[in-house]
């Protein structure tokens, strides 16, 4: 039967009282749940660093007390968030996970509770599909959204998808999306970006400008026909990878050029650095030239090796007395796809 929910909060004021004695003193194990190891189980103190607990969320006992109130076949009218650790997986989860996207799984208070919740059929994050078995697991401190239903006894949500996690403390469980370290259009001109000159050409060769429709840093070594051969870098401020905890960052630019009389990769470079002292060469995939500005992306560069702390990304520039070409760079990225909630 459906009750109203006023008549429902009256009921439950006075059965969770009432169950205090079993449902709190974990008495009791449902034939539907499962055995489980319960050393696999973390703490009763869940690392929640980051997760968006709501305040009104109930525990496991609440619930359970809330489903008794319904009766046999009982569905709640409102939603509940309800939080606790996963202790172990329905028979149907795995077929679920594969095919429908959904979970079946039981929540439990702390280690050592064996009455437990039944978060039957419930999606992921925000309501979408699972996509991996990873993204649920043993021990994780979940909170979920649904009605409460009362099937012949069991305690559970409704299924198909009527529930869903609000918040986990496995990162897996959040969609993976891009992370950016450095993102940079030069919208806002140099900005922070330095210039380092190794040898010095007889005018100034990176500019803030506009080309080809993007705001962009320029290099350009030559006055009419006159060309100024030096070596001058531009350099990025120290981004802390290690403390942003990256895994595999990549590093990615817009870039074009024109009037290279010899090899682009001989004048147009990129380097990293950890210290600002010790450089290291990093390939471009992708060069290209034309008459007119024609961007084209340099390709995802693997940096993952200079994780271990700040790095600092240096364009070098290098102009000849036969070549000078003309660099424009833009959209300079470093970033990774993860988890984040």
């Amino acid at each position: 039967m459906i009750i109203s929910r006023n008549i429902f909060r009256i009921a439950c004021i006075g059965i969770v009282m009432a169950l205090c004695a079993t449902a709190c003193t974990d008495s009791e194990q449902f034939p539907s749940s499962p055995d489980y190891d319960n050393s696999v189980l973390p703490p009763d103190k869940a690392d929640t660093t980051g997760m968006n607990i709501p305040a009104e969320a109930i525990t496991v006992s609440e619930a359970r007390a809330i489903g008794k109130a319904l009766g046999k076949g009982g569905t709640s009218t409102e939603k509940y968030y309800i939080k606790g650790f996963v202790k172990s997986f329905g028979s149907k989860h795995e077929d679920g996970m594969n095919n429908f996207g959904n979970a079946v799984f039981y929540m439990v208070d702390r280690k050592g509770a064996t009455t437990d919740f039944e978060a039957y059929q419930v999606y992921g994050i925000g309501g979408n599909m699972f996509t991996s078995m990873d993204q649920i697991q043993v021990g994780d401190y979940v909170v979920i959204y649904s009605q409460i239903t009362n099937y012949n006894g069991t305690i559970e949500t409704p299924g198909k998808g009527a529930g869903y996690v609000y918040a986990s403390n496995n990162l897996n469980a959040y969609p993976a999306r891009e992370y950016a370290y450095l993102s940079e259009d030069f919208a806002n001109g140099q900005g922070a970006w330095g210039t380092r000159v190794v040898n010095a050409p007889d005018m100034s060769v990176w500019s803030a400008t506009t080309a080809g429709g993007k705001t962009c840093m320029q290099a350009f070594a030559a006055e009419g026909d006159v060309k100024h051969s030096g070596e001058v870098w531009l350099v990025s401020e120290a981004i802390d990878l290690k403390a942003n905890g990256a895994v595999a960052p990549k590093l990615s630019f817009n870039h074009y050029h024109q009037l290279c009389a010899g090899n682009a990769e001989d004048q147009l470079q990129l380097k990293i650095s950890t210290d600002g002292n010790t450089w290291h060469d990093l390939a471009i995939p992708a060069y290209s030239a034309g008459v007119l500005p024609r961007y084209t992306n340099s390709g995802e560069i693997d940096v993952t090796e200079y994780i271990g702390g700040k790095v600092q990304i240096a364009f070098v520039y290098i102009s000849t007395a036969e070549s000078a070409p003309r660099w424009s760079i833009s959209d300079v990225r470093l970033f990774e796809m993860k988890h984040v909630r």
